[in-house]
């Protein structure tokens, strides 16, 4: 015979510990002997768990549920599942006093080729999600354990019905699942040949069924030994409710089902299995329910292992394996099959049992045999002395903090997760749900231009959730609008070790661009897009791009990074006045192409149009020489936003037509420039070369002012008269530029005035 243990747990405290009552006897038999301690405390379990439960969730996503890049390698998912080991075998494993009593009690107890079925009772959410199998006191000592999670309190079985001999009824409901491109025919294959090959079996299957429909055949006279349900589920954050996909238009929730249930299990309803994601909540509900048995899956689980389980455990259950045997089976079996590729994937499976009923058989169900009650008897626990003052106060105001979460009251949320912390410093449901809140309100502050309030949060949402990698993104951002590109760097590389994010990583190099550190910016461009790649941001092509533009820029003229348009010429553009390095011209052309080629991605992945990568391919081609290609990327850009501010549009077109020898529009674009911003100097420098390089007389500009300027208001208001020769005015340019530098002429430009000079004492 095998055996039966309970641990019925009483209200507690994560930080303090929990009053428990160890019950243990031969299955089916009242118990042979008690004892009571205390649970120890599990804050150090907590944290582990939670990061191996996020990671998990962002595993099975990459890889089954919402298909999405992988960001981590297969040894850090594997670092998390056992970390969440070895803190359960050290939690399990103390010297608790109170609680080593409890244990050394299990070992003399028990035997090692026992089969044991153990029920964990309790009302705690956390205590409910704990993989209790992995203690070695089960996995090694006593390896045929399966466990259990149920109420600890509970009423005796009134009259049941028992549906007609001979056939195992089954009702089973194919929802919506996650992906919806797939047809649900294909999509429930698997699991439809799993239950259609049970021997004995009555099936109604329901596809992707209405509410109404699905109530109808829960109520049917007959009743149902097993519910079925596979498709898309989820539970609340505290594990105590949950809903169902029924179809593509609708959930439903376990509440909305309550009296089609209640009389399904008034008819014989023995066993649900919901072959689904996070269903301890839905376990909760129908155990309050006094369902029998219900099986569920912990955390979201993908569709292939989701479907090998279950042909594993019908498979063992069909095959007159107990109900407990047959789940510790197809454990045993998913730990060989998938382990490796999804580290955790077999702690997932967990029977929700009410107490006051032993499982079934699957000979059982077909012979008629009734759901057999539970002798062992109905203690009641009475609370830790520790936390008896507190525990109401605490489930209160966590109850509020629930509420104000899904109102989305953020604020509210704030203050009373603050006011749990201060009663219980490590409550880590607190700690989460205030740390998130923090999260939306930094989002808040941030899209306000609150920068200094959103750093704040930020410090404060790290304080109480240190691995949250999304928070110290956020400060990042805050700190990037404040300049502070140190900090941007320093918080960005804490998300990125926490998690390999695409934003994270162009945040990064944003800030490498500031401090012009290119290479390293173009590195975490790199890395955003590969991170990234279904469905790339233009922003990071973008950053591509222009990290590549202001390195070639740097190998020509370093002292152009600190400007404020960071413009190079072509090369032949410099002679006379600039001595150009071959090979560094033929390194700046080869980082050009590769900007443009970014830039031309950013273009096409961003069907709005941005301004400023018009803005930024047209220097690209204006530094390569191909002039005409960035006049037209100028005006388009110009076109799509005239407020610009990071770029002239005026100036730009005169270096192009400059560059172009055309220099009649080159001067007039000039001149625009300085009539809109008269103190920058670069215009007047430039204006001057364009004017040497034209090098008409008087008697020319008169000519073309009576014909070209004079009846245009416009070039009349630029020009005036134009009543003195080309090389007067570039030296009034030049030295205009030198009024407003007051720095001592460019080297360049005092060889520009000696040319000017030179050329007009020769024309005297």
């Amino acid at each position: 015979m095998g055996k039966l243990i309970l641990f019925k747990i009483g209200e507690g405290d994560i930080n303090q510990g929990f009053p428990i009552l160890l019950q243990m006897g031969d299955d089916g038999a009242p118990p042979e002997t008690d004892k009571k301690g205390i649970l120890p405390p599990l804050s150090q379990i907590m944290p582990p768990l939670e990061e191996w439960q996020t990671n998990f969730r962002d595993l099975a996503d990459s890889r089954g549920i919402k298909p999405q890049p992988a960001t981590k390698n297969a040894s850090f998912y594997r670092q998390k599942a056992d970390d969440v080991t070895t803190a359960i075998n050290n939690w399990l494993n103390s010297d608790f006093p109170k609680w080593k009593k409890i244990r050394e009690a299990l070992q003399r107890y028990l035997n090692i080729n026992d089969e044991i079925r153990v029920i964990i009772q309790t009302e705690n959410p956390q205590l409910r999600q704990l993989p209790w199998h992995l203690w070695d006191l089960f996995k090694k000592d006593y390896p045929h354990t399966e466990i259990a999670v149920s109420a600890p309190e509970y009423e005796p079985p009134q009259g049941r019905k028992t549906p007609p001999k001979g056939k195992v009824r089954i009702l089973a409901i194919f929802g919506q699942s996650p992906d919806k491109n797939i047809p649900n025919e294909i999509k429930t294959q698997n699991d439809w040949e799993a239950i259609n090959s049970l021997p004995y079996t009555e099936i109604k299957r329901l596809d992707e069924p209405t509410p109404e429909e699905l109530r109808q055949w829960l109520w049917h006279d007959l009743g149902w030994h097993i519910l079925f349900f596979a498709g898309h589920s989820e539970s609340d954050t505290l594990r105590e409710t949950g809903w169902i996909q029924i179809n593509p238009q609708q959930r439903i929730t376990i509440s909305e089902l309550k009296n089609a249930l209640k009389t399904a299990i008034e008819n014989g309803l023995q066993l649900a299995i919901f072959n689904s994601c996070d269903g301890l909540g839905l376990a909760k509900q129908l155990e309050d329910l006094h369902l029998p048995q219900v099986m569920v899956m912990r955390e979201k689980v993908p569709d292939k292992v989701a479907q090998q389980f279950l042909r594993h455990f019908l498979t063992a259950f069909a095959g007159n394996h107990a109900l407990y045997m047959a789940l510790r089976e197809a454990r045993l079996k998913l730990e060989d099959d998938w382990e490796m590729q999804y580290p955790g994937v077999s702690w997932l499976p967990v029977i929700s049992q009410y107490p006051a009923i032993q499982p079934p058989t699957y000979q059982g169900l077909h012979t008629g045999g009734k759901a057999k009650p539970l002798i062992f008897q109905n203690f009641q626990l009475r609370k830790n002395p520790l936390v008896s003052n507190t525990g109401k106060l605490l489930k209160s105001l966590l109850s509020q903090l629930i509420q104000a979460e899904r109102a989305r009251n953020f604020e509210l949320v704030i203050n009373l997760g603050e006011q749990i912390l201060k009663i219980d410093i490590q409550h880590q449901i607190a700690r989460t749900k205030t740390a998130q809140a923090y999260k939306q309100r930094i989002l808040n502050y941030y899209n306000q231009g609150k920068y200094d309030e959103a750093i704040k949060d930020g410090d404060r949402a790290i304080e109480l959730k240190p691995d949250f990698a999304e928070i110290y993104y956020q400060r990042a951002r805050a700190y990037y609008q404040k300049n502070n590109f140190q900090e941007v760097i320093e918080n960005c590389t804490k998300a990125i070790n926490l998690k390999k994010e695409a934003d994270y990583y162009w945040q990064r190099g944003l800030a490498y661009y500031e401090k012009n550190n290119y290479d390293q910016a173009i590195l975490d461009a790199e890395n955003s897009i590969k991170l990234n790649l279904s469905s790339t941001k233009a922003d990071y092509y973008y950053l591509s791009g222009r990290s590549l533009y202001a390195k070639a820029i740097s190998i020509i003229a370093p002292q152009a990074v600190e400007s404020t348009f960071m413009i190079v010429y072509p090369p032949n553009f410099y002679y006379p006045l600039f001595s150009i390095d071959p090979e560094k011209s033929k390194q700046m052309n080869s980082l050009l192409g590769e900007a443009l080629n970014f830039l031309n991605k950013a273009i096409q992945a961003n069907p709005n149009l941005v301004a400023n990568y018009y803005w930024l391919r047209g220097l690209c081609y204006l530094a390569q020489g191909n002039q005409d290609f960035a006049i037209k990327d100028f005006n388009e850009a110009n076109n799509l936003n005239r407020n610009q501010t990071n770029y002239n549009y005026n100036y730009l077109m005169g270096l192009s037509y400059q560059t172009k020898n055309d220099q009649d529009w080159a001067i007039i674009y000039f001149s625009f420039a300085i009539l809109n911003n008269p103190s920058k100097t670069e215009y007047y420098y430039c204006r001057s070369l364009s004017y040497f390089n034209r090098g008409k007389s008087i008697v020319q500009n008169l000519i073309d002012w009576e014909n070209r300027y004079k009846n245009d208001p416009q070039l009349a208001m630029l020009f005036k008269g134009n009543n003195k020769s080309d090389d007067m005015l570039a030296l009034e340019d030049i030295e205009k530029a030198r009024e407003l530098e007051k720095e001592p002429l460019h080297w360049g430009f005092s060889q520009l005035k000696y040319q000017i000079e030179k050329r007009m004492s020769g024309r005297r």
